[in-house]
């Protein structure tokens, strides 16, 4: 009857720390696919979004000296 007992008591404890090793493993894992996921996909599209602002940017420029302010 104690070791019943006892095993009553230890496996509830064991399955609730495993749950939440695997949980926490599980939400790492996810969170770490998202980071990389930002870092991999949408980090080189802004960059590009910036490049051509710059770009149109210079190119403007480049046309107001030839033609003058004024005439745009």
């Amino acid at each position: 009857m104690v070791a019943t007992d006892i095993t009553e008591i230890i496996d509830p404890v064991t399955e609730n720390i495993v749950t939440e090793f695997i949980t926490q493993d599980i939400i790492g894992c996810i969170v770490q696919d998202i980071t990389q996921d930002i870092v991999l996909d949408i980090v080189p599209e802004i960059i590009q979004v910036i490049e051509d602002i710059t770009q149109t940017i210079t190119v403007f420029a480049i046309i107001s000296a030839h033609f003058g302010s004024d005439e745009l």
